[in-house]
């Protein structure tokens, strides 16, 4: 990957494991939805560092979704689980902001931090760059 290439994917990613922390965090204050959120986002930055190591640059939530699923899902770069992962975090973030209605319950809360993770870490296998804090300038 060219320089520029490299500290944006670093960026995203750094701002993925950000949010991971704090969905941590807001899960053990029980603050579920708020949890939820925060894994959609730890999603949504590592998707975005995925399309823009093969310099696709992307404008909306759902054009980011759409290109995931065309460059790493029908690849096969990705299981066609992590592009479902991502469908689903997606819609839950916007219950969690939006529905006033909607509360995530502790074992959504849990599921979405479990999967954010798992999501992240198969990123950053396929950019074989490790989640040491220090290499992503953390």
């Amino acid at each position: 990957m060219e320089d520029q290439v490299k500290k944006t994917v670093r960026a995203y990613l750094k701002k993925a494991h950000q949010e991971m922390e704090s969905a941590k965090i807001l899960f053990e204050k029980e603050f579920y939805d708020q949890t939820v959120s925060s894994c959609y986002y730890c999603v949504f930055h590592a998707t975005k560092a995925a399309l823009e190591s093969i310099q696709v640059t992307t404008v909306s939530h759902k054009q980011t979704a759409i290109q995931f699923h065309n460059h790493f899902v029908k690849t096969e770069k990705v299981s066609k689980h992590f592009g479902e992962i991502l469908k689903e975090l997606s819609q839950n973030r916007s219950f969690a902001d939006y529905d006033i209605t909607w509360a995530a319950q502790k074992n959504e809360a849990e599921e979405a931090l479990q999967k954010a993770s798992a999501f992240l870490s198969v990123i950053e296998e396929i950019l074989k760059i490790g989640s040491s804090k220090e290499s992503l300038g953390v």
